[in-house]
């Protein structure tokens, strides 16, 4: 069974996601193998970029939510306060980015940007009338997840250069190559850093 994403219910059966299509069968728990019919349920479902979230959830009451579309939608970034009013769009944003993190004092955004082959993070200024893309990181692995330190003087983010997703860091002003952080045989992703840096 190849699947981009599955999620299981307890009536008994797997619902996955194969090539953006939303399948159901039956699940056998003693063998742990799929038994029966295989039944599509929808098309188009939504896969994230990198194939790790998908717009797929099951509840234990047995309702399937999920999400068609595009897997590839480009993104423009907004400005909103805090009562959701628009107050400015980032010209220049407009690309299939993705896993953005804004600078501490808000001057650039990290993002994630796939090229035909890999993702890799990537900087925006935003500083300016017109958004400014620059890359980052320059590995030809995937680079993605991206997460500043509280001086915006770094950026943490996973990258799968050695096999799994292992932490890398690398100093916003590209003076340094990156610097391995965390290796383990999981795949490890940033979440935040510490107020403290540390």
């Amino acid at each position: 069974l190849e699947a981009e994403a599955a999620t299981y219910l307890e009536s008994g059966h797997l619902f996955f996601i194969r090539q953006g299509t939303l399948y159901a069968q039956v699940f056998d728990e003693e063998r742990l193998a799929v038994t029966g019919a295989l039944t599509r349920v929808a098309d188009d479902v939504v896969v994230s970029q990198q194939g790790w979230s998908p717009a797929l959830s099951a509840s234990s009451g047995g309702l399937i939510v999920y999400r068609t579309g595009p897997s590839r939608v480009a993104s423009q970034f907004r400005w909103f306060d805090r009562a959701g009013n628009l107050l400015d769009t980032v010209v220049g944003s407009e690309s299939l980015s993705f896993n953005s993190s804004l600078s501490p004092n808000g001057s650039h955004l990290a993002v994630s940007r796939r090229n035909e082959t890999k993702a890799h993070v990537w900087l925006l200024d935003l500083g300016r009338s017109r958004a400014v893309a620059s890359r980052f990181t320059t590995d030809p692995a995937a680079d993605l997840i991206p997460v500043w330190s509280p001086d915006a003087t770094r950026i943490a983010f996973t990258s799968n250069r050695n096999g799994t997703f292992d932490l890398y860091v690398k100093a916003t002003a590209n003076t340094e190559s990156e610097r391995l952080l965390v290796m383990t045989d999981k795949n490890d992703t940033p979440s935040d850093w510490s107020p403290d840096g540390e």
